[in-house]
């Protein structure tokens, strides 16, 4: 083979390439064969960061990204509750920066008209959420009490929003979740994503979303590879399912995120003093991630803001000094704020970065 040449045929042997060329050899003959005529053969996208399972539950509800004034989105989500009569409404895509208003509707106006029915609007970031009345009262009360929970706006940030995602997601029927996983690869196939790394382990009991992706993915027969990570500090629970992975956001997340404005910074955000918040100490970070790789794990960790991604490199330069790994492949989900040194440490480590280009809209 060389490069920037043509060929006639390709054979696939059990999902890898065996063969190029211009005469398709004997042993290959017996081959099913597909015509591509004028098409062209591209390697597929790969994903490294999706959270699987909730993609699979909010798709399968309505998306509001695209919706601008307050009265279009309250009608996008009665259109979707008169279509599919769901025992509350999820949704997923509110921004203050693409709505008209340039602020979220508060608790009182989804009151207004959803005033029997639970609402959960999931805002862009992934870190924050909306809540009416009706989804407030049903939350269980220890998540009343923690960090983030605005019972007057309905604006729901930080833990409190980690928990009341998990609890909502946890509400999902089995059989609607392994349908939605389900159609989540084919509407990721049919755009060209043939590999997904899926971050799980979101309130669900037992872990069913781990499991169920994980066997849906053993049982997938088009090649679409998955790569499981489990949301989880405890290494015993991913040794004892065998997988080479862990970590991701929600449990084992550094920070938080710019629409929130907890991303942990080095710098106060302009007009404040605030730098963030950081879920987990550096003492704490160093520990486990020394000992995940030790036990041979590939660490992905979320870090938004530079003071997190800091831990995150510090804690990986040492398990490296302590017990060396080629090609550990550690690594940092989002880095949205990184700095020269800390982009050139990165490189020095072997550390890769898992990031999102939808994040500069």
């Amino acid at each position: 083979m060389t490069k920037n040449s043509l060929y006639q045929y390709l054979a696939e042997e059990n999902g890898r390439i065996a063969f190029l060329g211009n005469t398709l050899p004997e042993k290959y003959a017996a081959l099913p064969v597909v015509e591509i005529g004028d098409g062209a053969l591209l390697p597929a996208f790969a994903d490294t960061h999706v959270h699987l399972s909730s993609y699979a539950v909010f798709a399968a509800t309505t998306d509001i990204k695209s919706v601008t004034p307050h009265e279009e989105l309250i009608a996008t989500l009665k259109a979707y509750d008169t279509r599919e009569r769901p025992p509350f409404i999820i949704s997923f895509g509110a921004s203050a920066h693409s709505v008209t208003e340039k602020w979220l509707p508060f608790r009182s106006e989804l009151d207004a008209a959803f005033p029997e029915k639970p609402v959960l609007i999931v805002c862009y970031d992934g870190h924050s959420c909306l809540i009416n009345s009706k989804m407030r009262d049903i939350i269980p009360q220890k998540v009343h009490g923690m960090r983030g929970f605005d019972a007057q706006s309905g604006y729901i940030t930080r833990d409190a929003y980690f928990a009341s995602v998990d609890f909502i997601t946890g509400k999902v029927p089995v059989p609607a979740l392994i349908d939605n996983i389900v159609r989540a690869y084919d509407r990721m196939a049919a755009n060209g994503i043939g590999m997904v790394h899926a971050a799980e382990g979101v309130g669900f009991p037992m872990d069913l979303d781990v499991t169920l992706s994980s066997r849906i993915a053993r049982g997938q027969k088009s090649g679409f590879q998955t790569r499981i990570f489990f949301q989880t500090c405890e290494l015993a629970k991913v040794k004892r399912r065998k997988f080479p992975r862990i970590g991701g956001c929600f449990a084992v997340a550094l920070d938080g995120c710019f629409g929130c404005c907890d991303a942990a910074l080095f710098e106060p955000y302009e007009g404040t003093n605030d730098t963030g918040i950081l879920y987990r100490g550096e003492d704490e970070v160093r520990d486990f991630v020394l000992n995940a790789h030790r036990e041979g794990f590939q660490v992905s960790l979320h870090c938004i803001g530079d003071r997190a991604a800091e831990i995150f490199i510090r804690a990986v330069e040492n398990a490296q000094k302590l017990s060396p790994r080629d090609d550990a492949r550690h690594t940092v989900i989002h880095a949205d704020l990184t700095n020269d040194d800390q982009k050139r440490r990165i490189v020095d480590a072997g550390i890769h970065l898992s990031r999102q280009p939808y994040f500069l809209n």
